[in-house]
């Protein structure tokens, strides 16, 4: 078939003329094509999913846990220490049920500084026990104690 002849088979018939113009511009073809789109409000979403991943990413990159030091280390170098705060891993030495004890050096049970802490004592506190204490160690006319703000009572690396 000729050009010719399919213009004229299409024009002796006026509806499938109207016929095939609808079929281009048809409901259901736009439809069809904006399914395929990704919709503005979509692209919003998945940009704001993103910096929240992003930042949540950076805050727990940067949350590394606290550096402490031995009870051993604290003493070799005091003078480094003295007025500062710090985190001192160690144990419980002598404790008679109050907010005052001795903490010993986890290795070395000689090494000794008394600690007073102004708070409830945590729960499972008890000789013996490992302990992470944060404060601020000072100098006094009996030697050096540890003013203590939270202790925190098991094992270290947890922390």
């Amino acid at each position: 078939m000729s050009e010719n002849e399919e213009v004229d088979e299409v024009a002796s018939d006026p509806g499938q003329v109207e016929d095939i113009f609808e079929d281009d511009k048809t409901p259901r073809e736009t439809k069809r094509s904006s399914k395929k789109r990704i919709s503005s409000k979509t692209i919003k979403i998945m940009i704001v999913i993103a910096i929240i991943a992003v930042a949540l990413i950076v805050v727990l990159w940067g949350a590394a846990p606290p550096e402490y030091i031995t009870l051993e280390e604290l003493m070799d170098n005091s003078s480094k220490y003295t007025g500062k705060d710090v985190t001192v891993r160690g144990k419980v030495g002598n404790w008679t049920g109050g907010q005052n004890f001795t903490m010993v050096d986890a290795n070395n049970e000689s090494i000794a500084i008394h600690v007073v802490h102004d708070g409830a004592i945590p729960e499972g506190f008890a000789e013996e026990k490992d302990i992470v204490v944060e404060g601020r160690l000072e100098n006094g006319v009996s030697g050096f104690t540890l003013i203590t703000t939270e202790i925190q009572v098991g094992c270290p690396s947890k922390y």
